[in-house]
Order: structure tokens, then C-alpha cells, then sequence
């Protein structure tokens, strides 16, 4: 939503993404913990950390998370709750930073 309303052009480029997405730093440590693990639990690393940046990047919102992952709402909805992630306590974590 935050891109949609900043972004000047008609297409949103790789360049506009947000860093938390982008940036292969940030991956680097779940990579190396991934690459010791059996391929299901390495996807759900990786699935995790996705969904929980995804949704950082745009503001905890989950409707808007869903449109820029490709998913429908309710998929992403599912994901959430299958790695007990919950919106209100990320949020809350941010703002005790």
C-alpha cells in the first residue's frame, strides 16, 4: 500500500521493493541454517521469515501483503496461522524497538 501511494511510475520495479525483501544480508543466516536441514523443515524456515518480513514491509497489513505475494487473503491468512504468526504481536515487537 505504502509503495502503491510513494511509487511516481505505473509498474512497481525490483528497485522500489522495500530492503527487508531485497536484501541477501538479511537471508544470509537462514540460508546457512537451511542448507543443514531437511528440504520441509528448510522451506518452513524460509516460509517464515518470508511471511514475517513480507508483512513488515507493508506495515502489518495483511491484505496488502497477500496482493504483492500473489496469494489470495485467506491463503496468507492460513500461512500465518500454521507458523503461529499473529500480526498484533509483531507489531507490538516492532514497537518496542
Amino acid at each position: 500500500e505504502r509503495l502503491v501511494i510513494t511509487k511516481t511510475g505505473q509498474y512497481i520495479e525490483k528497485e522500489d521493493l522495500p530492503r527487508e525483501i531485497l536484501d541477501p544480508a538479511s537471508w544470509a543466516e537462514g540460508e546457512e541454517i537451511a542448507e543443514q536441514l531437511p528440504y520441509k523443515q528448510a522451506k518452513a524456515v524460509f516460509e517464515k521469515r518470508y511471511f514475517k518480513a513480507l508483512l513488515k514491509a507493508h506495515d502489518y497489513n495483511v491484505t496488502s501483503s497477500a496482493l504483492f505475494a500473489g496469494l489470495s487473503r485467506r491463503h496468507l491468512q492460513e500461512k500465518l496461522r500454521e507458523f503461529k504468526i499473529r500480526v498484533s504481536d509483531q507489531k507490538n515487537d516492532e514497537d518496542e524497538d
